[in-house]
C-alpha cells in the first residue's frame, strides 16, 4: 500500500468556522516547562534556550517567574537585556513572566524585565470560588478590587517602557461553576477598563471536556470582543486527559487568537502542556491556520532541549506530581486543587516524598524539615531570611548540573542553624 495515500486525509483547509486564521503564540517552557523538572534549568541552558526560542517566531517567550529565588531574578534580568539583541532576536519577541497579584511581587518581577523587548507581565487572577475562600482567604469581589488595583499599580510602573504590557490570567477559570461566569465576565471587562493589554483564560487542571471548554468561550469571547476589539485573548491549556490539542482547535474557533504552548508539552505533571510541535503542524497544515513559527528553527530548538533534558532526572512523573510553588501551596490548602488524579487512586504518590527544587517555595520546604523534626522559626522574618538562603543554596547546585536530595537538604539546614 502506497503510505503516502494511506497517510493523506482530505481537510477543508478553509473550514469557515475557524474564527481566526492567524494565531500567536507564547513559549513558555522557560517558565512552566522548568518549574516542573526535577532539575530546573540553569542560567546556561536558558541562556541557550532563549536564544533558540527567539529564532522560531514566537509573538512572546515567557523566560521565567522573577521572584521564586535570586538565581530566577539575574536569569530573567539577563534574558530581558540579550532580547535587546537584534542578532539574537531578529523577529523583536516580546518577553513576558508570570507573577502574583501583589505589589512586591509585581515591582521585583518589572525590575527583572523593564528594560527589554516588549516586556509583559502576566498577573494571576484565582477565580475558582473554592480556590479564593481556602487559598487566598477572601472572596470574589475583594479579589476582584486587589486585582484592579494590582494593574493600577503596575501600569504606573510601566510608564518608563511605553512598550509594556499587562496580561491578566484567569486561573481555573474552566472550574468557575456556570452560575458565576457572568460575574467573571464583568470582571474581565473591570481588567481591561483599568489597563489589561491581553488577558488569558487558563485551564490549570484539566478536568472539563473540548466541549465544555468551547461552551464557556463561546458566551464570554464575544461579550469580550464588543467590550474592546482589540485587546488579545489567549487560552493556556494542560494535557492532563490527553485533550488539550481537541481543546485548543475548538478555542480557535471560538475567537481565542493566542495560545501558550511548551516544546514537547513539557510542564506541570505527567500531562504537560499545549505541545508546540504537534499544534503547530495541525494547525498549518490541516486547518491552514498561521501561527509565524519558523519550523525549521523551531525543531532545531527542540532537538537541542531534547539533549539537554538527557541528563535530567525522574523524567517519567506520577500524573499530579508537581514541583511549582504555587502548585503546592494551593494543594496545602484544598486537597487536590492542582491534582488531575484522586490521590486516592495512586495509593503511592509523589506525597509520600516531598521533593524540594530551586521553583518549589518555601512551603514545600518545610513540608521537609517538619518531616524531620525541625519547626520553621516563631520569627517570620527569621523564616523568610532561612528560606531565601537554603533556596539559594539550591539553585547554585542546580547550577553545576546537579541536585539536592533531602538528606543533603537537611544536613545543609542543621550546619546552618548550628553556626548561627
Amino acid at each position: 500500500m502506497n503510505n503516502k495515500q494511506n497517510c493523506s486525509k482530505k481537510f477543508d483547509k478553509n473550514e469557515s468556522s475557524f474564527a481566526a486564521k492567524q494565531i500567536q503564540l507564547t513559549q513558555c517552557l522557560l517558565r512552566d516547562g522548568n518549574q516542573s523538572l526535577r532539575k530546573p534549568l540553569n542560567f546556561a541552558e536558558k541562556d541557550q534556550l532563549f536564544r533558540l526560542f527567539a529564532l522560531d517566531g514566537y509573538k512572546f517567550i515567557e523566560i521565567g517567574f522573577p521572584t521564586a529565588n535570586d538565581r530566577e531574578f539575574k536569569s530573567c534580568q539577563h534574558l530581558a537585556a540579550l532580547s535587546l539583541n537584534p542578532i539574537v532576536n531578529p523577529n523583536s519577541t516580546g518577553i513576558s513572566v508570570l507573577t502574583r497579584s501583589i505589589k512586591d511581587d509585581l515591582a521585583r518581577s518589572w525590575d527583572a524585565v523593564k528594560d527589554g523587548m516588549k516586556p509583559e507581565i502576566t498577573m494571576i487572577y484565582g477565580v475558582n470560588p473554592e480556590q479564593i475562600e481556602k487559598v487566598y482567604k477572601t472572596t470574589l469581589s475583594v479579589m476582584n478590587e486587589k486585582v484592579l488595583h494590582a494593574i493600577e499599580y503596575i501600569k504606573n510602573l510601566m510608564q518608563s517602557n511605553p512598550k509594556a504590557t499587562v496580561r491578566v490570567a484567569f486561573e481555573h477559570f474552566f472550574d468557575v461553576p456556570p452560575e458565576n461566569i457572568s460575574y467573571i465576565i464583568g470582571a474581565i471587562k473591570s481588567c481591561i477598563a483599568t489597563g489589561a493589554d491581553s488577558i488569558v483564560f487558563a485551564n490549570t487542571v484539566e478536568r472539563t471536556t473540548p466541549e465544555y471548554v468551547a461552551k464557556i468561550l463561546k458566551k464570554v469571547v464575544p461579550e469580550v470582543r464588543m467590550f474592546n476589539p482589540d485587546v488579545s485573548i489567549g487560552i493556556h491549556l494542560h494535557n492532563d486527559k490527553g485533550r488539550a490539542m481537541e481543546t485548543a482547535l475548538k478555542a480557535i474557533k471560538s475567537g481565542i487568537d493566542r495560545f501558550d504552548v511548551s516544546t514537547y508539552g513539557i510542564g506541570e505533571r505527567q500531562g504537560g502542556n499545549l505541545h508546540a510541535e504537534n499544534f503547530i503542524r495541525v494547525a498549518e497544515d490541516d486547518y491552514n491556520i498561521r501561527t509565524g513559527i519558523n519550523r525549521e528553527t523551531m525543531y532545531h530548538a527542540g532537538e537541542h532541549l531534547r539533549f539537554m533534558l538527557r541528563k535530567n532526572e525522574a523524567p517519567l512523573k506520577s500524573p499530579n506530581e508537581t514541583y511549582s510553588g504555587i502548585h503546592v501551596h494551593g494543594n496545602s490548602s484544598i486537597l487536590g486543587l492542582y491534582d488531575p488524579v484522586d490521590p486516592e487512586l495512586l495509593k503511592i504518590s509523589q506525597r509520600e516524598e516531598f521533593i524540594f527544587t530551586s521553583q518549589s517555595g518555601g512551603l514545600r520546604l518545610w513540608q521537609i524539615l517538619e518531616s524531620f523534626g525541625h519547626q520553621p522559626p516563631a520569627d517570620l522574618n527569621k523564616t523568610k531570611k532561612l528560606t531565601k538562603i537554603i533556596t539559594n543554596y539550591v539553585a547554585d547546585i542546580e547550577d553545576k548540573g546537579s541536585t539536592v536530595p533531602n538528606n543533603e537538604l537537611i544536613k545543609y539546614y542543621r550546619n546552618l542553624i548550628n553556626n548561627k
